[in-house]
């Protein structure tokens, strides 16, 4: 079995990629925008492996748009 690459931006005009795996490094990522109590909502998940080829800047504003 293959391991999938963890992938973590190194800035927010990093496009998100087609393989994306929500890693601990790519939750710190978050963290550094969105605040400490980040959290890899279901409705996020979804967002970022169907839009990809999008920006993290493009992910961080969909995340504020989440209650």
């Amino acid at each position: 079995m293959l391991k999938k690459e963890m992938h973590v931006p190194g800035s927010l005009d990093d496009v998100i990629p087609a393989e994306l795996v929500c890693s601990q490094g790519l939750r710190t990522f978050f963290e550094k925008y969105l605040g400490e109590d980040f959290r890899y909502k279901v409705e996020f998940q979804r967002w970022l492996h169907q839009n990809a080829g999008r920006t993290y800047r493009e992910a961080v504003s969909f995340y504020r748009t989440l209650g």
